[in-house]
């Protein structure tokens, strides 16, 4: 063999415990003679046979093995496990997950098996013929690896600004660092984003250039790996889906509906005695006119906003129309509620105001750019 070889092996880790009826011995003979190893970062798994003092494998499929990690020095039990039977006759398996270590300092400690056939009495399985039950595992932490620190951007460049005659806002957050030492293609980023009050629309950008892209939010240096609306209210929406067959003319008409009536109560309004309104439909006609007179009840529920959703198909010459309501806690009952595929139910937005994305590409930076219709963006945080 040259020095420049390089060797891996693979081989099973395997322990012989001796059990015997009575648990009685005449037989001194060592059955472990070397320490295991489990490592951090991983998972390990960790065979016993289970012999006789005639060497002889015993079936054990009828009994528990528990497997107990104790510390030495402060005898604390630091987790028990059930030893998984395998195919073969006298051969369980512990698995130490890389969970299991997680929390376990590297060092020197002690493992005891016991075994039962009830939940009321544990009975011992020895290590050697001399009436030992512990044995030495040492964790290592040969494997460690240290999590990839989060990224955060608090700083949003203005591209477009409506006051000086552009289309819309848009805002770019820095560039920050992707996968770049992961030469892979499903490298997995996973992006929270913080906004306050927010409402709008969020690109997820990446560029694979070497030097730092451009900041510029049209720029080809970048591409869209994710488009993410979010809206500063809770959004309900109607699953009755009305559709016309004629792009035309449509009009998403609810005359055979038989709509009569809401009722909506605004949480968001502090005057308890004026927080409910009911709302006739009596004379809408279409989906629009739903909308519309929801809206026009804002004596009461302002914070509770209707809207309708259409999508057209060119090929197919239809178009459909879908109701929305938008709020931060109200409640929506009444006959016509179902009707419009709406349920009856109270609707809050989560206190929890951070939204999160995941998503994989190769890529050497990533950018985040923001188009609000209303409020900002705290900040955006990155892991790789």
């Amino acid at each position: 063999m040259s020095n420049g070889d390089n060797r891996l092996y693979l081989y099973e880790n395997v322990v012989d415990l001796v059990i015997m009826a009575g648990d009685l011995y005449v037989d001194n003979r060592p059955m472990n003679n070397r320490n295991l190893k489990a490592h951090k970062g991983v998972t390990n798994d960790i065979y016993f046979q289970i012999r006789n003092r005639d060497r002889k494998l015993q079936n054990v499929f009828s009994e528990t093995l528990r497997a107990y990690l104790v510390n030495p020095s402060t005898k604390k039990r630091l987790l028990t496990r059930i030893l998984e039977d395998t195919s073969e006759v006298g051969k369980v398996k512990l698995v130490l997950s890389e969970g299991d270590l997680a929390q376990i300092d590297p060092g020197l400690y002690q493992v005891f098996i016991t075994r039962s056939v009830d939940e009321l009495t544990d009975r011992p399985v020895y290590t050697d013929q001399n009436n030992s039950l512990r044995f030495d595992i040492e964790i290592t932490d040969q494997v460690g690896v240290q999590p990839v620190p989060t990224q955060e951007d608090i700083t949003f460049f203005q591209t477009q600004n409506t006051s000086t005659g552009d289309a819309s806002n848009v805002y770019v957050s820095s560039a920050m660092y992707g996968n770049l030492d992961r030469n892979f293609t499903n490298a997995q980023h996973t992006v929270a984003i913080y906004p306050q009050q927010y409402t709008g629309q969020v690109q997820l950008q990446a560029s694979s250039l070497t030097a730092t892209p451009s900041t510029e939010d049209d720029s080809f240096d970048w591409y869209t790996v994710k488009t993410i609306d979010i809206n500063d209210k809770y959004l309900v929406k109607g699953n009755v889906i009305i559709t016309d067959s004629n792009i035309q003319t449509s009009t998403g008409r609810v005359t055979s509906l038989g709509l009569t009536s809401m009722v909506i109560v605004d949480y968001e309004n502090v005057d308890e005695d004026n927080r409910t309104e009911m709302i006739s439909f009596v004379g809408a006609t279409t989906l629009l006119d739903v909308a519309t007179l929801i809206n026009n009840g804002a004596n009461t529920n302002a914070n509770v906003v209707a809207s309708v959703i259409s999508t057209e198909s060119e090929i197919a010459n239809t178009k459909a129309y879908q109701l929305q309501l938008s709020g931060m806690n109200f409640a929506i009952s009444g006959d016509s509620v179902t009707k419009l595929g709406l349920g009856v139910d109270t609707f809050k937005k989560p206190d929890a105001n951070v939204v999160t994305a995941t998503f994989q590409t190769n890529c050497n930076w990533v950018r985040l750019v923001s188009k609000p219709t209303s409020g900002s963006l705290e900040k955006i945080q990155l892991r790789n």
